[in-house]
């Protein structure tokens, strides 16, 4: 009886999580105007996140895929 309760939760969880957004192609996009320094801290940390997806790819096997959490 207790897993029939957890099914149903986890299942009234996900279907809470879904919404009724606009579809992408309807959404107007914003245009955000960033200082020189916010252009440079973001320049710099795209380059910080590929040089170290590059150095993590160099050292596992490339027959395997490779999972970065943002988390952790």
């Amino acid at each position: 009886m207790n897993r029939l309760y957890i099914v149903c939760l986890v299942l009234f969880a996900m279907m809470a999580g879904c919404s009724k957004d606009k579809p992408a192609e309807n959404r107007e996009l914003v245009q955000v105007s960033l200082t020189p320094r916010q252009k440079s801290l973001v320049l710099a940390n795209n380059a910080f996140g590929f040089d170290m997806f590059r150095t993590i790819n160099k050292s596992e096997d490339r027959n395997k895929n490779v999972f970065i959490s943002p988390l952790s």
